[in-house]
């Protein structure tokens, strides 16, 4: 059960300890994982048939998935019981969305009490002839964080969500320069970059349909490509695979 808290950090605390006790759990989610995490939301938009047949085949252990969600949840306690929270941080959300309980960890926020005035994801890559493309799954996870931050009651009026992807000297450049000047002024060379503002109806609509698979719903959904079903463990069974 939810409890009704004026204070956002005094909500994500108590969600935490709810989390930690085992109260905040949704028994009849699919393969009874009890809550989902953000990257499996990510994963539903590069192919949810391939993420269906990971949890089907066994490839996920679940008791390790939840030993690590409860040692993520001790950082959301060692943030929110702060007297007072300005500035850049890394903690996980914590919020209860169409009876699933969630749990996702952007990569920085700058906050300024309950006001979230940036938001960041990065990701670095190894070697790349051209720009890193950012994808659809990338765009849903920035939606859920901050729909997680609006459940929550933050104040997201003049938030901005940066997607960063590209090699790591660049990136970590750019997230200088953004933690410098609020804002990415410079061009790289090799560098993605897309920026969001909040949209709830846009992203109550795409986490909502994300959650109806998990919520039995309707089946998954296969997104099927030439590259992705030849890397894929499943091509040799799954129908939907292009071979």
């Amino acid at each position: 059960m939810v409890r009704k808290l004026s204070n956002p950090w005094s909500k994500l605390e108590d969600l935490a300890e709810q989390f930690r006790n085992g109260d905040l759990r949704n028994p009849d989610l699919r393969f009874n994982i009890g809550f989902l995490r953000g990257g499996e939301i990510k994963q539903q938009f590069y192919c949810e048939q391939r993420l269906h047949y990971q949890y089907l085949k066994g490839g996920v252990n679940l008791e390790i998935r939840e030993s690590i969600a409860r040692r993520i949840v001790s950082m959301v306690l060692g943030v929110s019981r702060k007297p007072k929270v300005t500035g850049w941080l890394r903690i996980p959300l914590i919020s209860v969305i169409d009876d699933v309980p969630l749990i996702s960890t952007p990569d920085a926020l700058l906050v300024e009490d309950t006001k979230v005035k940036l938001i960041v994801k990065a990701s670095t890559i190894t070697t790349s002839k051209t720009k890193p493309r950012i994808y659809e799954g990338d765009k849903a996870l920035a939606y859920l964080h901050m729909l997680l931050l609006d459940e929550l009651g933050f104040n997201l009026n003049s938030t901005r969500y940066y997607i960063v992807k590209g090699p790591s000297e660049e990136v970590f450049k750019a997230l200088i320069e953004l933690r410098n000047n609020g804002k990415i002024l410079n061009t790289y060379d090799n560098l993605s970059m897309y920026v969001l503002a909040h949209d709830e109806d846009y992203s109550r609509k795409i986490t909502s349909w994300a959650l109806a698979y998990w919520k039995k719903l309707r089946p998954p959904k296969p997104n099927p490509g030439k590259h992705k079903c030849t890397h894929c463990t499943y091509k040799d069974f799954c129908p939907y695979a292009i071979r």
